[in-house]
């Protein structure tokens, strides 16, 4: 299972690819998903062109495509649909790790020692109002006053 973030890599990189597959009136046969097999394991994502005549729309088909082939669902947009599948053979492109969330607890202390360090320095000093270029505060859109 990949990530949202990994996903929106892969939508990067899809977006050069051209739909070199069809599935039309028949669907996904034995046929197309042999095809398909063989494609995602000599480029690990492609991107297939569902036609208008396919009884199934494009998100049914990309669901089903992805549970036969063991593949990733990347993206389902109007006729189109992009798999990855991991080669096993020759892997070329690399996804970015995931990042391990930050515990509660640690990010808990660290609000914790952050808040400790806080000290109220604004009682110590005497306030100093700026008379400088101010505008009048009764009109927002006055012109500036001088004092």
């Amino acid at each position: 299972m990949i990530t949202s973030k990994q996903r929106a890599y892969l939508r990067g990189l899809a977006n050069n690819v051209q739909a070199l597959y069809q599935i039309g009136k028949q669907g996904a046969t034995e046929q197309v998903v042999e095809q398909l097999d063989k494609a995602l394991e000599a480029r690990e994502i492609i991107k297939v062109h569902v036609l208008e005549n396919s009884l199934l729309n494009t998100k049914q088909i990309c669901s089903e495509l992805s549970e036969k082939l063991g593949a990733e669902p990347v993206q389902a947009i109007g006729s189109k649909l992009v798999l990855y599948r991991e080669s096993k053979t020759n892997k070329e492109i690399y996804i970015p790790p995931e990042k391990k969330p930050v515990k509660k607890e640690t990010a808990k202390k660290n609000v914790k020692k952050s808040a400790d360090k806080k000290t109220d320095k604004t009682s110590d000093k005497k306030f100093k109002p700026y008379y400088g270029n101010s505008y009048n505060k009764t009109n927002k859109n006055a012109k500036k006053t001088e004092r």
